[in-house]
């Protein structure tokens, strides 16, 4: 099984991780997927099923259609991992899926399927505004 005009080589371990990450990434961006550890395995939630995820102490809470699940992550990293066009931070221990958002009011913000109300903090409120209505005129 010789195959003329190819070359082997063995490939480094640390080359293939690359080409692995590289492709891992381009497809969470793509496909809008959020990935985390929960439990030792690796969870992939569409960002369509993600409602928030909530700032505790033993880590980031996340609510979705799929549950709740708690993972350990900077919260700032996680805001800066998400997609903005999905994803804000409305308070100091929320982020929110604005295509959720079914109203607000006052300093805080109901998302569709959610028995909670969300708190809105007054330096957030207009950047929460501003997007909600974009996405609901798109």
């Amino acid at each position: 099984n010789h195959l003329d005009g190819i070359i082997y080589r063995p490939l480094e371990e640390e080359a293939i991780n690359t080409l692995v990450n590289t492709s891992i990434e381009k497809m969470k961006k793509t496909l809008k997927l959020y990935m985390f550890k929960y439990e030792g395995k690796m969870v992939i939630v569409p960002y369509k099923d993600i409602f928030y995820f909530k700032k505790q102490i033993t880590g980031i809470k996340m609510f979705s259609k799929r549950g709740q699940f708690i993972f350990k992550e900077s919260f700032r990293n996680l805001e800066e991992t998400l997609d903005r066009s999905y994803f804000l931070r409305c308070h100091n221990n929320y982020i929110i899926n604005i295509r959720k958002i079914a109203s607000i009011t006052g300093k805080s913000c109901r998302l569709q399927l959610v028995d909670y109300e969300i708190p809105v903090a007054g330096r957030y409120k207009s950047v929460i505004i501003d997007a909600w209505d974009k996405y609901r005129h798109i």
